[in-house]
């Protein structure tokens, strides 16, 4: 049954969606598969693929997986898999022996002995400190942190470039604990974000906090990977 299901609509998820689909043609010429024997989705429970993103680049997102053939289900929640299929709730089910799970992040599995308050999957709720705001000696880092800064209506995202912003912060505040100075307030400047769809093409939200432009095509690749090598 050549049906693969990718679950999760996020960056990870529409980057392994996209090179599937992408090696598709290549890999049934080289194996002597017919192409309409192979049907590729990706599935989540959240009403649209990359939420980050505005919707404009999402919308060009979703226009050129659907191009290369993927077929995109949103609003679907994953109840159950089985080793020959997908169950998608009240949206039904897809038989299929491959799945590939890549449905989003979430914090330490050390937190669930923990009696601090969360948010999210496993996030810990911080003050501005990046303390826990239940126990001001706990602190969190990266993707662990729910915290939503002043002006902004979303948490700090799950990204790589929040783990670089928030550790040096927390490692000052610690010292600064223990030599009774003091702490310094968490104000992240993110650069945006990029999300490769195969190896020709992209979207990208780049710029500064309220600069922000979107950019799609190669040469949101290009600046991804640009970017990468700095």
């Amino acid at each position: 049954m050549l049906t693969f299901v990718v679950v999760g609509g996020g960056f990870t998820g529409i980057e392994m969606i996209g090179e599937l689909a992408e090696w598709k043609d290549r890999l049934c010429e080289d194996f002597y598969v017919d192409r309409e024997e192979v049907t590729l989705y990706v599935a989540d429970a959240m009403p649209k693929i990359l939420p980050i993103l505005p919707d404009n680049l999402i919308k060009k997102a979703e226009n050129y997986l659907r191009k290369l053939g993927v077929k995109i289900i949103t609003g679907a929640g994953i109840t159950e898999v089985s080793k020959d299929a997908v169950i998608l709730g009240e949206k039904g089910r897809i038989e299929t022996h491959t799945v590939i799970w890549a449905a989003g992040v979430e914090g330490s599995e050390i937190l669930d002995d923990m009696d601090i308050k969360q948010q999210g999957r496993k996030r810990i709720v911080t003050n501005d400190k990046l303390q826990a705001i239940d126990h001001e000696n706990v602190y969190a880092v990266g993707d662990n942190i729910f915290y939503i800064p002043d002006g902004q209506e979303r948490p700090v995202p799950q990204m790589v470039e929040n783990a670089e912003h928030s550790a040096p912060l927390i490692a000052h505040n610690i010292y600064a604990d223990i030599k009774s100075r003091q702490k310094k307030s968490y104000k992240p400047t993110f650069h945006g974000c990029m999300v490769c769809i195969g190896g020709r093409y992209g979207v990208a939200n780049l710029g500064s906090p309220g600069k922000f432009v979107g950019i799609s095509g190669f040469l949101a690749l290009f600046m991804k990977h640009f970017l990468q090598r700095l």
